[in-house]
């Protein structure tokens, strides 16, 4: 995002989050009364949220997540999602505004000053060709291992729709995905290949849980990514992916394994659907990618900036 800011006027500096006295000291010692300060997805202890105080520069705390929950179960999942809390409430406490990625997000920041700045997906991705004969059925999912479980979760579904179509499920991820009665095809991550491994997808799916809240939270960036590359996308009806998809126009939206068997049959015997929605899909990715998505957030920075000074 940085070179995008520049080339609108922000003069940018990335650095890494102090975790030290050390590092704290030196980035204070560096910032001026005229910076603002963005700090992404921390959340500080009361020694850091003095530091934060400290700092002689508006603050924006920018968050793409859930973060002020976990996903953890039990005492353990207890424990974790109060130290969460408490360290989202000093981040708010600290941040003179805020830019967060969907309205829910947006939702929890009271009061604050707050921009909904959804996450950018480049626009300068390989694209995919929709395949007359599409033998097997190619359906992708990307994403850390920490999230095999939502595909896990509709494996039911997707065994019941190999049974009646020639299926392959690709997932490009750092870990290994298994699903009974499907043949899955595991592609290591790497930056330099999951644009490419992403157009190869007949289909791109985000199952995600209905009833969490930390699934009200994510950003639907997969789908995000799928549409950016023509990729019709099928999302769970939840969140951001409810609000990015108009189901059959764009993408389509699941709450069942009925829907999700329905959707994705739909889509395998469908050449010109596919092809419909996945235009429909890249042309939505246009008001999320990087220029977009800059204009806005640049935006938001020189309100805080002279909302700042004028307050001085």
């Amino acid at each position: 995002m940085a070179p995008h800011l520049e080339a609108r006027g922000i003069a940018c500096r990335v650095v890494a989050y102090p975790r030290g006295a050390r590092a704290r000291r030196a980035l204070r010692a560096s910032v001026s009364a005229g910076d603002v300060v963005l700090i992404h997805r921390a959340r500080p202890t009361p020694r850091e949220a003095r530091f934060w105080r400290a700092l002689p520069a508006p603050r924006i705390y920018d968050f793409d997540d859930a973060v002020m929950w976990g996903r953890r179960r039990g005492l353990r999942g207890a424990w974790t999602r109060r130290q969460r809390s408490a360290g989202f409430a000093r981040a708010l406490a600290c941040a003179d505004a805020a830019t967060c990625g969907n309205s829910f997000l947006a939702a929890q920041c009271g009061d604050l000053p707050t921009a909904i700045v959804p996450s950018a997906v480049p626009l300068d991705v390989p694209l995919h060709t929709p395949r007359a004969d599409a033998a097997p059925f190619r359906v992708g999912w990307v994403g850390r291992t920490t999230n095999l479980r939502y595909v896990r979760e509709i494996g039911a579904a997707l065994a019941e729709l190999a049974r009646v179509i020639p299926l392959e499920v690709v997932c490009v991820s750092d870990g290994e995905l298994a699903l009974p009665g499907c043949r899955v095809v595991n592609v290591r991550w790497t930056r330099e290949g999951e644009a490419a491994a992403v157009a190869g997808f007949d289909a791109g799916i985000m199952p995600l849980a209905l009833a969490e809240p930390w699934s009200r939270g994510k950003c639907a960036y997969k789908l995000l990514q799928y549409m950016a590359a023509g990729v019709p996308a099928v999302g769970s009806d939840v969140g951001m992916n409810a609000d990015l998809i108009q189901s059959g126009e764009n993408g389509l939206l699941a709450r069942s394994a009925g829907d999700w068997v329905n959707a994705l049959a739909a889509l395998a015997g469908d050449l010109a659907l596919r092809t419909r929605i996945g235009r429909a899909g890249r042309e939505t990715a246009r008001a999320y990618g990087y220029p977009a998505v800059a204009d806005r957030l640049a935006a938001f920075v020189a309100c805080v900036a002279v909302g700042s000074s004028a307050s001085r």
